[in-house]
């Protein structure tokens, strides 16, 4: 995940190391309710809601 800081605008960015598929969320500052969102953004986007875990 990284952050970039436009001034009035924030984007929030993560790249798949073996997907290569982006997810990308823009926001108006750079807080942790804005990460947060976009954290469960990318996470609904991915895996359906849910994490994968290994038994």
């Amino acid at each position: 995940m990284d952050t970039i800081d436009f001034g009035d605008l924030s984007a929030f960015a993560a790249i798949g190391i073996f997907s290569k598929e982006a997810v990308i969320l823009m926001a108006p500052e750079l807080t942790a309710a804005c990460g947060c969102r976009f954290l469960h953004q990318g996470r609904e986007r991915r895996f359906g809601g849910r994490i994968p875990t290994e038994n």
